[in-house]
């Protein structure tokens, strides 16, 4: 089961991608730091968390869909696995 996260978290988050994209990375603390820039103000650390853990996921998501779109992914199909029925 995936985690849940609240249409706030994701409507934030895509917020902070749209003005600071270029800016984002598929590291957690590189993001916490962007988010802690951009939302100024009385914001709590917890959903600070929250949202740069989402935009990393993000962009790990999107690293990987780029990654399977070059073909520089893992390949873990059916036919590239060894078969264990041979013993």
């Amino acid at each position: 089961m995936g985690k849940v996260r609240t249409s706030r978290v994701k409507r934030v988050a895509r917020q902070v991608l749209s003005i600071h994209g270029a800016s984002a990375s598929t590291d957690f603390q590189q993001n916490k730091q962007l988010v802690e820039s951009v939302l100024k103000g009385n914001i709590s650390k917890s959903f600070v968390n929250k949202v740069a853990g989402y935009i990393t996921s993000l962009q790990t998501s999107g690293v990987r869909r780029a990654e399977e779109e070059r073909g520089t992914g893992l390949n873990l199909s059916a036919s590239s696995q060894p078969r264990d029925d041979e013993y």
